[in-house]
């Protein structure tokens, strides 16, 4: 509840409240490269929240991982979505 999501040209900031307990909780990532916040798109269903960030350079070759500083345990990949270099 009260999700909050910040998407800026280098990370995205996340923060809500967990509906039983009320606890909180907030993320912040650090993106390897630049992206388009205002090209970036968020779809928000009963059960999660989806993020589609898009690069700043499209022509930019695909990023060796999605974060600055290595991957953290709670970020998965989602590989029905996953695209390889030669795809669009």
């Amino acid at each position: 509840q009260e999700e909050s999501i910040d998407i800026t040209s280098n990370g995205v900031n996340f923060s809500a409240i967990q509906g039983n307990s009320g606890e909180k909780y907030a993320v912040t990532l650090e993106l390897y490269a630049e992206i388009d916040a205002d090209g970036s798109e968020r779809h928000k269903t009963d059960r999660c929240i989806t993020l589609t960030l898009k690069k700043a350079d499209a022509m930019q070759p695909f990023w060796p991982r999605l974060l600055k500083n290595g991957k953290p345990h709670y970020v998965h990949t989602d590989f029905s979505r996953w695209k390889d270099e030669d795809e669009e």
